[in-house]
């Protein structure tokens, strides 16, 4: 009989358990726990796996059940386990030797029923991790694919560390393609066998897709981890081999090319995630403690020559967590104290200033997380993680200014401009800064965090008027709002270098930087307003002609002819009823949103552009402010709303006035989200802000709620 009660005593201060692997009887393997002190425990090997399906459901073509669990012997007791840790124990069970090693796996080695043990042993997970011989990483059984994928990555792994020095020949992301991908030539420079097709590298791609790279946990155990072993079933992987092709995938942007694919196919988990593993090994790696300020996407967080600390370290770990999964959203913030504390105690001497504790409600846990981030940086820079919420929340009751860590979030600006420009010229402040402005204001430039509320000082620097559409609003060929924005923005844009607005509309798009050639932007506008008058008659019977006229492109694109510099951004009106009349479409707009004329006629234009856009785009808008900049910020962004500047922040941010006042007169607001303003992030804007000032406008402190 299953017995609910954990078959073992409870745990003394500074212990923990392991357990060992008999045999198997009547199928099930015999497990025994055993109690040990960190300090003085046998060699033992850590388990990291997922509870639930190794699979996400439309990757896998039988997912294992999450509700059907297996039965095991522990400590002489029936005790249920997930399908997933069950086929681990068999195939463990299954070497003689393994019989004779201590293991610790979670779900065995902690009492789940009990809140108390579980925060405790969460607070030491980063020890288990760290003093543990090896990590054994069990991506589930095998299946039809296991051996092909795992030659290829063996193949390419090798083929890759063969070319050390020199620069490895991959296909670009402009000649990847489904067809280049299995030529004779490209096989033999990429090492593989001949006989490789299109399916097999579908299912090298999908092989990253797999549930154990999204999961919140394993990100702490691979990271924490001395020496990592990846089993596949029976097959044995090495984790340096599938970080190198991780590598090569993400060189030659094959997530494009599987994209195409799954178009066709169905849907495909596209990130390769494997990748914030890799890059957060030197974050915490003692040997990398001097290079890590040289690091782009980690030097951003810094302000006012502020050393790196480990708590700078820990926010940016938090942001790359988004992306992964946990069945208690606490755990988006426990799963991250073992790093914490090893940096903190190891390498920057400081004081751990927080710790799990399952009594505590997700609100309450996020709030404080983010509270300690702010106050041991001492910085406001640190609000650029706080990603666009979009209108939604997937934690009811949070303060604007705290990370949902449950939701998923966008890249933050500041992380994106790293990549390109040089950390000290992406600072909002610059242009105060440059002319010694405010400098006899009396506001103190210090924030408080009064439980739910933080107040700071801030500089207002513009008023939004117009907002643009979204980035799957123009994908879907609603442009309406953005075509309204362009018509009220000044026709030459003066900052800093007299631009066309449509050049500086289509920078902003992409944050100034890697901006695709205006032929691109051409056949994007193309595409837009045909996949837009197609959906109209589909959804309302309104004929191509009428939806154009109707929606004002005739006018729009008349409107923005003679801004065209350097190339045509926008096409003419009788260039897209040529492109119309061409597929069909233009007498009565019946077509086909998915033909594959209409595909294939977008698709060598469409690839570029839309891999840069995705990133910069996702999760906010385009806006015009009052002064005649262009910016991006969250999508819940609304005209009216104020941009201001922070002291000690390096991107501007969007505010809300509530109507609410403080007793001593301090406005209320909410962050609507970190923002960006093309031509006035590295100090450019020091003569409007003069003006500003000139006018009166000076520091103020205000709540955000």
């Amino acid at each position: 009989m299953y017995s609910r009660n954990y078959p073992a005593p409870t745990l003394g201060s500074g212990r923990f358990r392991l357990v060992q692997i008999s045999r198997l009887i009547n199928g099930r393997p015999k497990l025994t726990l055993s109690e040990h002190s960190l300090d003085s425990a046998p060699k033992y090997t850590c388990v990291s796996y997922t509870w639930g399906s190794p699979e996400f459901p439309e990757s896998a073509p039988q997912p294992l059940p999450l509700n059907d669990p297996r039965i095991v012997t522990l400590n002489g007791k029936e005790w249920e386990v997930t399908p997933n840790l069950f086929d681990f124990l068999q195939e463990l069970s299954s070497h003689f030797i393994a019989r004779f090693k201590y293991y610790w796996v979670d779900a065995l080695c902690i009492n789940q029923d009990d809140t108390n043990e579980r925060s405790v042993q969460v607070n030491l997970m980063g020890r288990i991790y760290s003093r543990c011989e090896k990590t054994i990483i069990w991506l589930g059984r095998a299946n039809t694919q296991t051996p092909k994928v795992s030659a290829m990555i063996r193949r390419l792994a090798m083929s890759r560390r063969g070319k050390i020095g020199m620069q490895m020949e991959v296909p670009s992301w402009k000649t990847t393609s489904r067809q280049h991908l299995v030529t004779p030539a490209t096989l033999k420079k990429l090492g593989l066998d001949k006989r490789t097709t299109w399916d097999d590298w579908i299912a090298l791609f999908s092989f990253y897709g797999r549930r154990w790279f999204f999961r919140t946990w394993t990100f702490q155990e691979a990271v924490l981890s001395r020496l990592r072993i990846i089993y596949w079933g029976p097959e044995m992987l090495c984790w340096d081999d599938i970080q190198q092709v991780a590598g090569v995938l993400a060189a030659m942007n094959i997530a494009e090319a599987a994209l195409i694919d799954a178009l066709k196919r169905g849907p495909i988990r596209m990130p390769l995630n494997i990748l914030a593993h890799t890059a957060a090994i030197p974050l915490v790696d003692p040997h990398f403690k001097t290079e890590r300020q040289w690091i782009p996407g980690l030097r951003v967080w810094l302000y006012t020559g502020r050393p790196i600390s480990a708590t700078i370290i820990i926010n940016s770990l938090a942001l790359r967590m988004y992306r992964t999964q946990s069945s208690d959203p606490r755990d988006k913030v426990f799963g991250l104290l073992g790093i914490w504390e090893r940096l903190a105690k190891e390498q920057y001497a400081e004081e751990l200033n927080f710790a799990a504790d399952y009594s505590k409600t997700v609100q309450t846990v996020y709030i404080e997380f983010m509270a300690t981030i702010l106050r041991e940086t001492e910085s406001l820079n640190m609000l650029s993680s706080v990603p666009p919420r979009n209108g939604t929340c997937e934690t009811e009751g949070l303060p604007s200014w705290v990370t949902d860590r449950s939701a998923g979030g966008a890249t933050p600006i500041i992380e994106l401009l790293a990549l390109s420009v040089l950390a000290d010229n992406i600072d909002a402040n610059l242009s105060i800064m440059n002319r010694n402005l405010l400098a006899r204001d009396d506001i103190s430039r210090d924030f408080r965090i009064l439980d739910r509320e933080l107040i700071i000082p801030s500089f207002c620097f513009a008023t939004v008027t117009h907002i643009g559409n979204s980035y799957p609003e123009f994908g879907d060929g609603d442009v309406d709002k953005t075509m309204e924005l362009l018509l009220h923005s000044p026709q030459v844009y003066p900052f800093p270098d007299n631009r066309s607005r449509l050049k500086a509309f289509h920078s902003t798009l992409v944050l100034d930087i890697d901006q695709p050639p205006p032929d691109q932007f051409q056949i994007w506008w193309m595409a837009c307003f045909v996949y837009g008058a197609i959906n109209a008659w589909k959804e309302r019977n309104v004929l191509l002609q009428e939806f154009l006229d109707e929606a004002g492109v005739p006018r729009f694109l008349e409107s923005m002819l003679p801004d065209n510099d350097h190339g045509f951004y926008v096409p003419t009106f009788d260039e897209l009823q040529e492109l119309c009349e061409k597929l069909g479409y233009w007498e009565n707009g019946d077509g086909d949103l998915n033909s594959t004329e209409l595909f294939n006629l977008f698709l060598e234009g469409l690839c570029g552009i839309e891999s840069s856009l995705r990133f910069t785009w996702y999760g906010r808008r385009p806006v015009l402010l009052d002064n005649g900049y262009f910016g991006m910020t969250s999508e819940d962004v609304r005209p009216g709303d104020m941009v201001r500047i922070l002291p000690g922040a390096r991107a501007f941010f969007t505010f809300r006035k509530v109507e609410e006042r403080l007793q001593g007169g301090i406005d209320r607001q909410e962050l609507v989200g970190e923002t960006y303003v093309s031509g006035a992030m590295a100090g450019e804007a020091s003569r409007h802000v003069e003006r500003l000032v000139q006018m009166g406008r000076g520091w103020e402190e205000i709540c955000v709620i």
